[in-house]
């Protein structure tokens, strides 16, 4: 909890000491990689952010938060087939994370597979993900 409050207030070296304390008493605490990965997200050092996410989803390869964050990294870090495989991930042990599911549907658009982005957008969005009708109306007429 103490990390979450340093992350609020970007006191980034504190929060990533905090969640090394909890990683010490816990080395297989997948919420505090989950969360030292977001520090290094927030200060744009994706590929230690990527490492992270990717510890915790070893340990937890249903952790689908983490997947999700890793999906992110990889995109920043234009490892587009990567970033699609573990969203994809994500969604086979969440078929309704719709976050996962919008985040895939813009790297679809990255690569150019716009079939595959809009049906992405418009799962998300008939499961309730409303920004997804953003693109629905501009990307998929």
């Amino acid at each position: 909890i103490l990390g979450q409050l340093y992350i609020k207030s970007e006191n980034w070296d504190e929060a990533i000491k905090s969640f090394d304390k909890a990683l010490d008493m816990n080395k297989k605490h997948v919420e505090s990689m989950n969360n030292k990965g977001r520090v290094y997200f927030l200060v744009e050092d994706y590929s230690e952010a990527r490492r992270w996410f990717s510890k915790a989803s070893e340990f937890d390869p249903n952790y689908t938060y983490a997947l999700n964050n890793l999906g992110s990294s990889e995109v920043l870090l234009e490892n587009y087939e990567d970033a699609i495989d573990v969203f994809s991930r994500a969604l086979r042990v969440n078929p309704n994370y719709t976050v996962a599911m919008y985040n895939r549907a813009i790297v679809y658009e990255k690569m150019g597979a716009y079939l595959d982005a809009c049906d992405d957008w418009q799962e998300a969005y008939r499961l309730g993900y409303v920004k997804a009708k953003e693109h629905l109306d501009i990307e998929c007429r």
